[in-house]
This record gives C-alpha cells, structure tokens and sequence, in this order.
C-alpha cells in the first residue's frame, strides 16, 4: 500500500509530493504505524473544528515548537525536520523582532545624553510596534475575506486540520527507542505534539483535502457536507452527485479569495506599519512612572486607557499625515492611498470569491436551449 503526503504553504503557489512505499515487515522504517494507529484511535488525517479555541491552541503549540523544538531538530540535521518544521519557523522572527528592537534601543540609551536616550526610546517602541502591528494586520486581514466568503458561500477557508507524521528511523535500534520513547509518553499520558502537523483542508489550492470533508457517521449522508454548498449557492437539492458538482466551484472560490488575500494582506501590513510608527505611542513609555503610584487595578486601568487613547490618536495622524499643526501632506497622501487600496482588493476580491459563474452558465444555457428526443436544440 502506498501512502502520499502533501506539503504546500498557505499561498497555493507550492506542492510539493512525496511518496513512500510503506513496507510489510514490522521494523519498518516508518514509525506510523496505520493499523496500530487505528486500534488506538489516532488518525492519519483528522478534520478539526474551526473555533477560537482550537485555533488558539494550535497557535500556541506551533509558537512553542518554534521556539524550542523545530530549531534544535534543524541545527542537529535530524532526518525528521522537513519543510513544514521549516515554514513554521518563518513566525520567529515576529516573536523576536519587537524584542530585539526595544532592547537594542534601551541599551544604547544609556550611553547617550537625556535627550537623545528619550528619543531612541521612541524610536526604539516604534519600530517594534511596527512590527507586531505589521504580523497582526497581516493576519487579521486575511478574515476580512474569508469570513464574508464564507457567510455567502459556506466554504471555510480557515477550516483546519491535523496529520500525523510518520518518524522515520534508519536502523532497528532507532526503531525499538523511536517505540520506548513513545510508550513511555503514553503511560505517562503524554500527547507526542511533536508528531503532529496542523494545515487547512484548502491550504493547497490545486489539491483540497476533500476526502476529509465527507460524513463519516452512518447515520447521516455522506456528501452531507457538499449538499448545503450546493444548496447554499443555488446548485439545488437532492443531487445525485452534489460533491462532484460543487467541488469546480469551490476550487474557484478558493483560489480567487487566497488572490485577494495575497494582495490585500500586504497592503494592510503597510496600513499597520504606518499606525505602529506614529507618536501618540510614546505615551506607552510614561507608563512605567505611573505604577510606583497606583495599585494594580488603577495600573491597568490607566494602560487600557492609554492604550485605545494611543491607537485612535495614531490612526488619526496616520490617516490625516501628522498630527494638528504639523501635518506632512506627502504623507497624508501616502497614507490614505495605501489605506484605499487595501480596502479596495479586500472588498472587490471578495465580492469576486462570492460570484458563481457556474450557476449563471446554466441559466444562460436553460433559457437558450431546449431539449427534444434527448438531443439539445438551440432556439433562435
């Protein structure tokens, strides 16, 4: 039996397929095991639900593998590291950007004069500001399309999902340590997370995981799924064959909302950037001479006050070029181009994903033609 795995990466624009020939003798070289994983209920591939719980835990464990376990696997040249260990990696350095900016400006405050150590401050906070700001808009950008395209469509573009990764071992020794390793994480009731890789079922654009999208429970229709796609986008209801007619159409939707993501995604990091870069965020820095003063609770009081005080001042300059009195109309001019376009390729890109030319064909097709003894006649 053969297996295949994919490996692709959010932009649809990479596949990459590997296949592995799964051998029949017990040592094999492959730690994934599908019979034994089936007796004790792992799967190979699993659909998860998208909610923010689940989100935020696969966030979490990606952010913790990053930091700890990915890097040491790449640095020792392990056989298991592989391109997805790789493109997790690329968070990093959003983790360390803004850290290393605020400390590099810090330290070099104390060798200069008052002056100009508050003003490297400044520049320092800013600077990483911007690029937390530039990681989150980025991110964030990416729901304004796919959250109305789902809405109208029901296809989830976010909709994840987690495979289970085969190690593999060179040699019996590997094998028999690669097996205690794990028995002794499931006696101590352990999950092996390290074994464990999380996508999105419509990741790659040209290969869906639509064989995850199927019921699997006796009690419901199979195509369960793909009957309210075809039901929410006016493909009708009680098909025969609904996922065959529905999956062209959600491959387009895919691939027209993942191009306006691409082109919106970057231009409202530019906007975050523009914003995390404006003044009114030094306020954030007299914060530290508030504390001595105030309890904890009048403390946070006082930093969630200067925190949405900050972002609506420094959205206002930004869109306005500066603040009152000193304001830059190149930048003004700057600033709210890339804000229009952004807002622009997010809005026309999803209005486009929305579109069914499936369901306009056959209308044209209904009203031009008629059918008589099973031939198509076209009617002038």
């Amino acid at each position: 039996m053969s297996k295949i795995s994919a490996i692709s990466f959010n932009n649809g624009s990479f596949s990459s397929f590997a296949w592995h020939q799964k051998p029949a003798i017990t040592s094999s070289p492959y730690y994934y095991d599908e019979d034994k994983a089936k007796k004790e209920g792992l799967k190979e591939s699993e659909l998860l639900t998208n909610d923010i719980c689940t989100n935020t835990k696969i966030t979490a464990r990606k952010v913790a593998n990053t930091l700890t376990v990915y890097p040491v696997k790449g640095f020792k040249g392990d056989k298991n590291a592989n391109f997805y260990e790789y493109l997790t990696m690329g968070m990093f350095p959003y983790i360390t950007g803004g850290l290393t900016f605020i400390a590099l400006f810090n330290g070099i405050s104390k060798h200069l004069s008052l002056k100009s150590a508050e003003a490297a401050k400044k520049y320092g906070l800013g600077m990483a500001l911007g690029v937390v700001f530039y990681a989150a808009a980025k991110a964030i950008s990416k729901k304004f399309v796919s959250v109305p395209v789902k809405m109208k469509t029901g296809v989830d573009l976010d909709l994840p999902c987690r495979n289970v990764v085969s190690m593999i071992t060179s040699t019996p020794e590997e094998y028999k340590a690669e097996e205690e390793r794990l028995s002794a994480l499931k006696e101590a009731g352990i999950p092996d997370k390290k074994s464990f890789e999380y996508h999105k079922v419509y990741e790659s654009v040209d290969y869906p995981r639509f064989d995850l999208l199927y019921e699997k429970d006796k009690d419901k229709k199979r195509n369960e799924y793909y009957d309210k796609i075809a039901e929410k986008n006016g493909f009708g209801t009680n098909l025969n064959d609904s996922d065959q007619e529905v999956k062209p159409f959600i491959k387009g939707v895919v691939r027209k909302a993942r191009t306006a993501q691409n082109l919106s995604q970057y231009l409202w990091a530019a906007t975050g950037v523009g914003i995390g870069v404006q003044e009114p965020w030094a306020e954030l820095l007299e914060l530290r001479r508030v504390y001595p003063g105030k309890t904890f609770k009048g403390f946070l009081k006082t930093t969630c006050r200067t925190l949405y005080n900050s972002t609506v001042k420094s959205c206002k300059e930004f869109f306005n070029g500066g603040r009152e009195g000193a304001i830059n109309p190149h930048a003004k001019i700057v600033g709210r181009t890339i804000l229009g376009l952004a807002l622009i390729t997010t809005v026309a890109g999803a209005i486009n994903a929305m579109r069914n030319p499936y369901i306009k064909n056959t209308k044209a097709m209904d009203n031009s033609t008629v059918f008589k003894d099973n031939q198509r006649v076209t009617e002038d």
